[in-house]
């Protein structure tokens, strides 16, 4: 289940976030997601119940989203259309790396 929340609401935040990183710019919502992982690692550290790990889960997903789109369209602002499929390639390649 706790897998299943963060994938869930990764699914569902992806497109939010990746609209407001437009509006808003990259770097601040890479901040707020980068110190919000902090925030929900320390929460992850000594949950109080199953709800408390449930809940930190769901913040871990729609943080991984945050991370995860607004880095693919940095990659996408910054790099050449040749250089663009490596760039992303190599961000795909690292695996599971946001919602760790």
């Amino acid at each position: 289940m706790l897998v299943a929340v963060a994938a869930l609401t990764e699914l569902l935040f992806g497109p939010v976030w990746g609209s407001l990183s437009d509006r808003v710019g990259r770097k601040p919502i890479l901040m707020l997601a980068w110190w919000g992982t902090a925030c929900r690692l320390c929460c992850s550290a000594l949950p109080r119940s199953c709800g408390c790990s449930t809940a930190a889960r769901a913040l871990s997903g729609v943080l991984s989203a945050a991370t995860a789109s607004t880095a693919m369209a940095y990659i996408g602002d910054s790099t050449s259309d040749e250089d663009r499929g490596g760039g992303m390639g190599m961000l795909g390649a690292a695996g599971d790396w946001a919602s760790s």
